[in-house]
């Protein structure tokens, strides 16, 4: 058997045991950017510094306490589990750490059922280890892959391998679990958590720890300053070839785009490295460094799909609420839409090309390069026409849905031209709709009508779409299909019935909220209560390149 991976990984197939809420198979060419050039190595839970001390520091304190005989799996389970749940009772709702420091972006565990005084292990409080914040979905990979961690199996004298996680020994780690260790010590319950024995904790004693240093969002204080560049250091590698160093990329765009316009959330932001414009259509002066134009255009190409899958994302619920209505074709489905695009006020009349130069009036250029150009040119975040409607699930779904494509290919047709991102369009193939093979397919279907395109919409990018994708990810047991043909036609498969039409269009998180909460914490950045960031004190500690 290969060594296993040991940091976040994606697979280039069809996952055996995949499903979740992708039903037409897009997330991956996502997921594939974010962790290949955006953001690599975290995750969207991975929102706390504190959370990462204490990942290193349980190891670290485990093995100071261990005498040779006192080195097994089930003293370190012991020791696990109790500092575990200990931090999450601190991160309650209304504990004292939570009312003094803030809550934490995300709260590890805090589902448990914890009656204190009790013993502080995973079966006593209903815990399993998917929650533990050693998990792969949790903190796990992002540990190991920030250095924090060291390995997460350690070796016996007789050489057995033991499941015992190890504490990476950097200075910067050292330093860290050092000063975590040494602000829990002045706390009423410390010696009771760093001891090997399994003792009862009182509620007075979990919230001196969380007071101490036990809760995560004790580290953002002023007196933990000098840990802040120790952390900076992990989460942003300045070695180009460190696999990490895409998110050092992201924080010196981000901290470009501030210095810009401050005071921006997130999707404005991200909008704002799409189109190349704010909100209110004030163009996104050229950054001057070639490392965050560069950079700034994988967002761009990044935010592209997104809006390409959301769009296509609304066709499949338009074919899931038809089939609620008890249509089983197609042709049934097409028919269902056209009368519920009339009772919108918006008939299905022409081409695909009308409603691209219905879109695009007023900007016309003498040919599609010199619309396109001027759609990149003009159409902000902020304009009626933007390529985005946020709630298009309605009577018109079909009519915003071909208009959001229509939008999508002017803004792509110019960006495809680009040598350099030629690989981001390719990305995905015909397999999962990439953005290269979907401009080809519209290019094809400009001069059909409305309703021929939506059949094709519904029978190529839906039903066989899906189709294709649920048989792949078929193993025997879990049922992925929505829906499939019968004796009546296409009919809902029965696991699917009671949700078919009623799924939220995805967008996929890209962790830049992660990011964005990890670089407040080490003062790079600051967040107020509407989510909207500005230059921090410690902005000009991230250089650029």
């Amino acid at each position: 058997m290969g060594a296993l991976p040991d940091r976040p990984f994606l697979t280039e197939d069809f996952s055996p045991r995949g499903g979740g809420i992708d039903f037409l198979g897009l997330r991956y060419v996502n997921l594939h950017m974010v962790a290949n050039y955006l953001i690599p190595e975290l995750n969207n839970v991975t929102r706390d510094m504190g959370m990462f001390f204490l990942g290193a520091w349980i190891p670290w304190k485990f093995r100071q306490l261990c005498r040779p005989r006192d080195f097994t799996e089930g003293n370190y389970r012991r020791f696990r589990e109790k500092a575990e749940i200990a931090t999450s009772l601190t991160m309650r709702d209304g504990s004292p750490a939570v009312r003094r420091y803030g809550p934490p972006r995300n709260r590890v565990g805090v589902t448990q059922r914890c009656e204190l005084p009790c013993e502080l292990t995973f079966s006593q409080v209903k815990r399993t280890p998917q929650n533990s914040l050693y998990a792969a979905a949790i903190y796990g990979p992002s540990l190991r892959a920030l250095n924090l961690v060291a390995a997460y199996r350690a070796m016996a004298k007789d050489g057995a391998s033991l499941s015992i996680t190890l504490a990476s020994e950097d200075p910067d780690t050292l330093t860290i679990v050092k000063a975590m260790d040494a602000s829990l010590a002045a706390a009423d319950g410390y010696r009771y958590l760093a001891s090997l024995e399994s003792p009862v904790f009182t509620q007075a004693e979990i919230d001196s720890l969380g007071d101490h240093g036990l809760s995560p969002t004790r580290y953002r204080a002023s007196e933990f300053d000098r840990l802040k560049p120790c952390f900076q250091r992990k989460l942003l590698p300045g070695d180009p070839r460190d696999p990490g160093y895409p998110r050092t990329r992201t924080a010196r765009l981000l901290l470009a785009t501030l210095r810009q316009r401050d005071g921006l959330a997130t999707a404005a932001i991200r909008d704002a490295w799409y189109t190349g414009m704010f909100e209110d259509g004030t163009p996104l002066r050229p950054f001057p460094d070639d490392d965050q134009r560069d950079q700034c255009a994988h967002w761009a190409y990044f935010m592209a799909r997104q809006y390409q899958r959301y769009a296509i994302e609304l066709f499949l619920w338009c074919f899931e609420t038809a089939l609620v209505d008890s249509c089983h074709s197609i042709d049934d489905v097409v028919d269902h839409w056209a009368a519920r695009s009339q009772t919108a006020g918006a008939a299905l009349r022409g081409t695909f090309r009308d409603v691209l130069q219905s879109v695009a009036e007023g900007m016309e250029g003498p040919d599609d390069m010199g619309t396109s150009q001027a759609w990149n040119r003009q159409v902000y975040p902020g304009h009626e026409r933007f390529e985005n409607v946020v709630e298009p699930q309605d009577d018109g779904a079909c009519v915003h849905g071909l208009r959001m494509f229509a939008g999508w290919f002017w803004r792509m047709l110019t960006r495809e031209q680009d040598e350099a991102y030629r690989h981001l369009m390719a990305l995905g193939a015909s397999e999962r709709i990439g953005m290269g093979w979907f401009m080809d397919w519209l290019r094809r279907r400009q001069e059909l009508p409305l309703r021929s395109l939506l059949s094709d919409v519904f029978s190529d990018l839906v039903f066989s779409q899906h189709m294709r994708v649920a048989l792949a990810r078929f193993d025997g047991r879990a049922q992925r299909l929505r829906f499939i043909l019968g004796d009546n036609g296409i009919e809902p498969t029965r696991s699917a019935r009671a949700d078919l039409g009623k799924l939220n269009l995805p967008h996929m998180p890209d962790r830049l909220d992660t990011l964005a909460g990890l670089l407040c914490d080490i003062d790079v950045l600051t967040m107020d209560g509407m989510g909207r960031l500005r230059l921090g004190p410690r902005a000009d500690s991230v250089a650029a390149r």
